[in-house]
């Protein structure tokens, strides 16, 4: 039974978005209306969105094809109903992407996402003019197979923190740090800083 709804079903998540505020959903989750942005394919599904406000809103997830085995950095547009196409693949190489990290501030906008086959942890500048093509990329941790990168900024340092996959799945967490967003960044002394599968990992 287990192969046979193996073969025939499939996991399809898909990323819903509400004009209210997470306090108002906390204290009536009924009051809140949901969106929903369906994949174009039931072989398809929608994971890890980012927000991004303006004029108007952008969507960035993860965009996964289960034939290819594989997903995808892609843009969704509100002017566009949130729909997706082929020209929607904002990151995408062959290998599998997820969790597009979203760091914004005066200098525009940077994709930061999940690809722990790479070995590497690379940074996307979008284009100023055209929030649906890479302008640069920098690689900012090129040591290690890392899940979920988060980034902070505090006291005047970025702070990388990323889940390694290299012994253990989602248990050691790393913490890495930079002067600079695009670094180099320095490993932290006392890594991994959290050892502990319930904790460890930033999303997920």
């Amino acid at each position: 039974k287990h192969l046979w709804l193996k073969a025939f079903y499939v996991d399809q998540w898909m990323v819903g978005y509400a004009r209210a505020s997470i306090s108002t959903f906390v204290e009536d989750p009924t009051a809140v209306s949901f969106d929903w942005i369906t994949p174009s394919h039931r072989t398809k599904y929608m994971a890890d969105p980012f927000l991004v406000e303006g004029a108007r809103l952008r969507i960035y997830c993860e965009y996964f094809d289960y034939w290819r085995g594989i997903g995808e950095i892609v843009e969704a547009r509100e002017e566009n109903s949130f729909s997706i196409t082929d020209r929607s693949t904002l990151i995408g190489d062959g290998t599998h992407f997820s969790y597009p990290f979203i760091w914004s501030d005066r200098d525009g906008l940077v994709i930061i996402p999940e690809n722990n086959v790479s070995g590497k942890i690379t940074a996307y500048e979008i284009s100023a003019g055209d929030s649906s093509a890479v302008s640069a990329r920098h690689e900012i941790i090129g040591r290690g197979r890392f899940t979920d990168p988060t980034l902070l900024f505090h006291n005047g340092m970025y702070w990388c923190f990323a889940t390694s996959e290299e012994e253990t799945s989602s248990q050691d967490l790393y913490l890495f740090f930079s002067e600079t967003l695009f670094g180099p960044y320095q490993s932290h002394p006392r890594n991994p800083v959290i050892s502990d599968i319930r904790s460890a990992r930033p999303a997920g």
